[in-house]
């Protein structure tokens, strides 16, 4: 059945594409069992690989790229995508119940499907009642992908589907993330010069970054001091001259929204630092961020999304978290306050959140340090986070990276 599974792979991604072991497993597990299936793999990891090539893989057509769109009306499509609030209408609902439709769906899949769960980020109503759906396909697997479900998510989501899935998982791990928690006063002016002198010296080739806050009030602030304080003319606000700076947030119009996605999405663009709230979130797919910024602590789930924003094109990233006295305190979630506080290894901690039953517990990129490393480059501890290069005793190691 592999050799299936890559031909259709090759027809549909072209050739050389080869399928990652846990995209393969999932594939087989629906294809030859039947049993339901929770997928929880890496951001970027290529959950929608499964969900496109399984219809393909059961009716095992060969379909071009350049494939046109087929019909509902005529039962000519592969994959149908909706969503959940599409998926509550009378309209759909009527299709659903047709037997010459429902014959046809070989797979129900419910993509980020942490949004079920209300203890889930980005929850959405929607996507709990769009769970009815699962009555009208009995004895059709159900798929469930996501990247970050904590095991109170994941047994909630298995209470409201009435699944008894295989587990087919891998931490959220992304090694070539540098992780930094450093501790501050609540004076952005002062942690964050380094990045005003960024913009300041470097403007348009400044690294690419994007900084999250947990309010509108604090994203509008550190943003106005950036551009008060520079006087490079590309970075000024008061010139025509495209944006070095902007910043988004839940009251930025769509068009606005459009515009600095765009601009910070393209590669040479002159856009290279945003201020945002959580509003830049779900959805934005950008491959070239350098350093992902969070001024405060938040919720895990959140934190750890946004830290999934950096360097999704492989290249080496930073995440570095500010925490001040006042975010500590009025933080409600126990993983980021022991983030604040632990002196282990800070991926071992946020990502021991992630670790459901049944998933093989895959070995941390963090090796041991040598103790001898010449270049911290080389050295894993060195690579990790804060905590683990505090523990390399190596002289090479240097200093913050920013």
């Amino acid at each position: 059945m592999e050799s299936t599974i890559s031909e259709i792979a090759e027809g549909v991604f072209g050739r050389n594409f080869v399928l990652k072991p846990e995209q393969m497993n999932s594939l087989i597990t629906l294809a030859t069992t039947g049993k339901d299936v929770w997928m929880q793999l890496p951001t970027g990891y290529g959950k929608s690989c499964v969900f496109t090539l399984f219809p393909l893989l059961m009716s095992k057509p060969h379909p071009s790229q350049g494939e046109e769109k087929g019909s509902l009306s005529t039962n000519d499509v592969d994959i149908v995508i909706a969503s959940p609030e599409a998926l509550l209408s009378a309209a759909w609902k009527s299709v659903m119940t047709k037997s010459d439709f429902c014959g046809k769906v070989c797979l129900l899949c419910f993509d980020e499907g942490h949004c079920i769960s209300q203890w889930g980020l980005d929850f959405r109503p929607a996507y709990r009642r769009a769970c009815e759906v699962v009555t009208f396909f009995s004895g059709t697997p159900t798929l469930v992908a996501t990247a970050t479900a904590t095991e109170k998510v994941y047994e909630d989501v298995k209470q409201m589907l009435a699944l008894s899935p295989v587990m087919i998982g891998k931490l959220p791990d992304r090694p070539n993330i540098y992780i930094d928690v450093r501790h501050v006063t609540d004076k952005y002016e002062e942690a964050l010069q380094w990045l005003l002198s960024e913009v300041e010296e470097r403007g348009e080739m400044s690294r690419k970054i994007i900084v999250f806050t947990n309010s509108l009030k604090t994203c509008a602030s550190i943003y106005s001091w950036i551009v008060s304080n520079v006087t490079t003319k590309t970075c000024r606000h008061d010139t025509e001259q495209h944006h070095v700076v902007e910043m988004l947030h839940s009251r930025t119009t769509p068009g606005k929204s459009k515009e600095i996605i765009a601009g910070i999405s393209a590669p040479g663009g002159c856009l290279r630092v945003v201020i945002a709230t959580v509003a830049f979130g779900l959805g934005v797919d950008i491959e070239d961020i350098d350093i992902v910024v969070n001024w405060g602590l938040g919720n895990a789930l959140t934190y750890w999304q946004e830290v999934g924003r950096c360097a999704r094109d492989g290249r080496r990233g930073e995440a570095i978290l500010y925490c001040f006295k006042r975010s500590l305190s009025m933080c409600g979630d126990s993983i980021m306050r022991d983030m604040a506080t632990t002196t282990a290894c800070l991926r071992a901690t946020i990502l021991s959140q992630f670790h459901l039953p049944g998933m093989i517990m895959s070995k941390l990129e963090s090796a041991q340090c040598r103790g001898t490393c010449e270049d911290s480059s080389q050295c894993r501890k060195c690579q990790c986070c804060s905590n683990c290069r505090l523990m390399c005793k190596s002289s090479a190691k240097g200093d913050e990276l920013c």
